[in-house]
């Protein structure tokens, strides 16, 4: 078994593709350029690509014959086909059925784990959508698979939205082993492209502002927390009680108190100490 990121390969079997991993553009761009046989590039995950790097992949890959986007690749997808939206959505306890005509999809395999939806906005050209969503997810037109057929610019593209099934958590989950062989083997070469922080392909250029999305609980979160330290604060205020002010419990005479010390300068033969409080009392009395 080839392990490469945290997708399964155990849906390509070693005998029948030649499978390569990769963690820059520079070297998957000499992977695909040194292949001999046709080429299905995959990658993922594409969160830490800009903009510029989004379009490096894309070049890279130009020369391969598919380009599957095993996360969804939104800042690809962004660049390639402004028509087509990845938004992000929690995996359901259903499965869903191709319901399409994409040899990918034969044998009615089933997908029940998925991490992104792909949303059609307005008009998109010679692109086929597959594993609709349910109506619970509140868009009709949302998909777990959108294929865009090859330009002179660019291979062909499959967006993955259920990138989850082919790991090694779930690929032996329903049909996602099948789906998995016929997305991923579809030529005899496989190059994976893991993005790395560190290669300045990936990130070059300006961030994409849209490239980090807020946790949905970090609102509820944030709010949650505020409740808490309200709570414990009025609870501290009730326990602890107002002020008020209290007689002392004894009174002692001044005379006791000098008397009382006077007895401790003898105990302790102080005689400087009990001479100079005498001289001090005394200036004292003299200035009134």
């Amino acid at each position: 078994e080839i392990q490469f990121g945290d997708w399964s390969s155990d849906v390509c079997s070693s005998d029948l593709v030649d499978v390569a991993t990769v963690e820059t553009i520079a070297d998957l761009r000499a992977a695909v350029a040194t292949a001999s046989e046709e080429t299905t590039v995959a990658v993922g995950p594409t969160d830490v690509l800009s903009p510029d790097g989004a379009d490096a992949v894309v070049d890279a890959a130009r020369d391969a014959a598919h380009l599957v986007l095993l996360d969804g690749g939104r800042p690809i997808v962004a660049r390639v086909e402004p028509g087509l939206r990845v938004l992000a959505v929690g995996a359901r306890g259903v499965s869903v059925g191709g319901d399409c005509t994409d040899p990918v999809t034969r044998d009615r395999a089933l997908i029940s784990t998925w991490a992104v939806r792909v949303v059609t906005e307005g008009e998109v050209e010679d692109a086929s959508s597959c594993y609709p969503l349910p109506s619970g997810d509140g868009d009709t037109t949302a998909h777990l698979l959108v294929s865009l057929a090859d330009t002179s610019a660019r291979p062909a593209i499959d967006v993955v939205g259920f990138g989850p099934a082919l790991t090694n958590r779930y690929v032996v989950h329903d049909g996602h082993a099948a789906l998995g062989v016929r997305l991923l083997g579809r030529t005899p070469r496989l190059v994976v492209l893991t993005p790395s922080l560190t290669d300045p392909a990936a990130t070059a250029g300006e961030p994409d502002p849209e490239a980090v999305e807020l946790p949905a609980w970090l609102v509820p979160g944030v709010l949650l927390v505020a409740l808490a330290v309200v709570a414990y604060a009025v609870a501290s205020g009730r326990r602890l009680g107002r002020l008020v002010a209290e007689p002392l419990p004894v009174l002692v005479r001044a005379s006791e108190t000098t008397f009382s010390r006077a007895e401790l300068y003898r105990d302790a033969r102080d005689v400087e100490r009990a001479a100079a409080m005498l001289r001090e009392g005394t200036l004292t009395r003299l200035r009134k």
